[in-house]
């Protein structure tokens, strides 16, 4: 009998649950379009939040137990996604990148960002609470939902034709290519 070789796994280790949803409607959106049945395999994870690099650094220990002991460690491809709205977040990057793990960073963060695909700016000192918060108020405003809540069809208002398309997104935010070409597969 012939052994059959294991393929690779990406673990894609989001932030919270803002980016678990993009993350989750991207996928979605992109394995609708694929005319073939052998999809990458995907696992998500939720990092929980997390406000510098000592509370982040907490949170991948515990990812790396979870996984890494595996015996199939070797086959793991982590791929991180969170805003870049702490003063910590190009060090966190650093670290990440240090590690070979692939890092897609949201600038200045998921609300801010998918405000910026449609032409609503955000102006300030992008690291701060107040400015995350004027991020928040503004996107819910827009959208009449928080991005921790949204639905596909939340999403589909946003990237669907009367907005933006994923490739724009894609455009404006180069690491979420590779995190494409690892949803395609």
């Amino acid at each position: 009998m012939r052994k059959q070789k294991a393929s690779k796994i990406f673990v894609i280790a989001c932030e919270g649950d803002a980016e678990i949803n993009l993350f989750g409607y991207l996928k979605i959106s992109i394995h609708k379009k694929l005319t073939t049945d052998l999809k990458p395999s995907l696992r998500t994870e939720n990092l929980g939040g997390f406000n510098s690099q000592s509370e982040f650094e907490k949170e991948y220990e515990d990812l790396m137990k979870k996984y890494v002991l595996n015996d199939r460690a070797k086959l793991i491809q982590f791929v991180f996604l969170f805003d870049n709205d702490l003063s910590d977040s190009h060090k966190i990057k650093s670290f990440l990148e240090k590690q070979e793990h692939l890092v897609t960073q949201l600038d200045p963060n998921i609300e801010g960002f998918i405000l910026e695909l449609i032409g609503k700016t955000i102006t300030g000192n992008n690291r701060t609470e107040l400015f995350r918060k004027q991020c928040k108020e503004k996107f819910k405003k827009e959208f009449g939902v928080e991005t921790h809540r949204m639905k596909t069809k939340d999403w589909d208002k946003i990237f669907g034709k009367d907005c933006c398309n994923i490739n724009s997104l894609i455009k404006k935010n180069l690491d979420l290519e590779s995190l494409v070409k690892i949803i395609k597969g």
